[in-house]
């Protein structure tokens, strides 16, 4: 999955980006989604990281349209859909936080 030039904030992405951002209090509409490494602008902790990999598993589990538009898929199961938040979380996930725990 590539994040496209447009995000729109009504599709799957810009729920998991927003979300995202929900998790480190970061303000969705002022990210420049765009930019090289806007994922190093904010940081989490391990703990919180992991919250959120639960919660993008159980949302593209639970959302077909979200698995077709993300995947072009729609028959996910749930270890494929960890998989998936793992490798999204990869490559575009906040820097984590060292030495830092909850």
């Amino acid at each position: 999955m590539v994040i496209d030039n447009l995000i729109l904030k009504d599709d799957h992405i810009g729920v998991i980006l927003a979300n995202m951002c929900r998790y480190v209090e970061a303000n969705y509409l002022e990210i420049d989604f765009h930019s090289d490494n806007w994922y190093h602008q904010y940081s989490w902790t391990e703990a919180t990281q992991n919250s959120f990999k639960k919660w993008f598993t159980n949302y593209i589990y639970s959302m077909k349209d979200a698995q077709r538009e993300l995947y072009d898929r729609s028959r996910m199961r749930k270890s494929d859909c960890e998989r998936y938040a793992a490798m999204f979380i990869m490559n575009y996930g906040w820097s984590l936080k060292e030495g830092v725990t909850d």
